[in-house]
This record gives structure tokens, sequence and C-alpha cells, in this order.
């Protein structure tokens, strides 16, 4: 048997997937006013950056910044920006990232500092321009001076055999 020979050499058929997901918190004086959760697509430049991470001589940077943005166009796996960022929104995840064996999970915290109406979000590795690793959509979301707004944000990398 050689490693050439297509007949004798055992197919293999192993991947990588990539989800995203969400869950946010939506409070006003201390108390829970909203609640979501959902899925949410990886960009083709996230998961361009995944594979970049991999190599130990890139100088990929990983995703620490979320974005909030008022555009209500379909997330497609294209998207590079969100549709319409909102100035001023692009936040820093707010603790020591969660890794389990195959996830990373960020934990963000938005203090709203204007009313603002926000209807997609955005993950990014940069806190001015970078490289949008997801982009999801929420229903109408009215945030007012004071509240808070907090996301777990979930990227987990599994196996298909």
């Amino acid at each position: 048997m050689t490693g050439t020979d297509n007949d004798t050499v055992p197919h293999m058929h192993n991947a990588l997937k990539i989800s995203g997901s969400y869950i946010l918190l939506h409070k006003r004086g201390g108390h829970i006013i909203g609640f979501a959760s959902g899925k949410n697509l990886i960009t083709s430049a996230g998961e361009n950056l995944v594979a970049e991470l991999l190599d130990p001589e890139a100088a990929g940077v990983s995703p620490d910044y979320i974005a909030f943005g008022s555009g209500s166009a379909a997330a497609l796996k294209a998207d590079t920006q969100l549709q319409t960022e909102l100035a001023g929104t692009r936040t820093e995840f707010s603790s020591p990232s969660v890794r389990t064996t195959n996830a990373l999970q960020l934990n963000f915290v938005f203090t709203g500092a204007g009313s603002i109406i926000v209807t997609e979000m955005g993950i990014f590795n940069d806190s001015v321009a970078g490289t949008m690793i997801s982009r999801f959509l929420v229903q109408e979301l009215s945030i007012a001076i004071g509240d808070e707004i907090d996301i777990s944000w979930t990227l987990t990398v599994s196996g298909i055999d």
C-alpha cells in the first residue's frame, strides 16, 4: 500500500465546524427588562481569522470587541462590517474570556450613554476597524441612558466526521 494509491488508502472525512451563539440581557435600574438569545453567523473573514490564529507565524488578533448597529439587512457570510455601525458603541470584552475544551466565551457589558435603537451586533478583533468575526440581528432594542446590555457570546469549534 502506498500513500498515493487512492483505491487502498482509507478515506478520511473529518472537518471542523465553527458556530456562534449569544445571550443578551437588557437591564434598566438593575432589573432585567429584556432577553434575547440565538445563533449568529460566522463570517468568511471570521473563518479565515480562526484559521490564521492556528498559524504560529501569523499575526492574527483574537476577537474581543462588540459593536452595535442599526442595519436590518440579512447577515451574510461575505459581511465585513455592520450595515450601519452606531458611533461610540464598540466595546471591549468586560471580563476574562472563558475557554472550555472546544469553545470560547466572551462577556461584554455596554452602558448606554445616550438613547439609541439597535438592530444588529458584530464581534470584531479591533477597537476601530478590524475583522468582523460574527454578525447577528436582534429584535429592535431601545437602549436609554444608563441602560446596561450584558452579552455573552460563544464561539464553538466542533468536529464533523
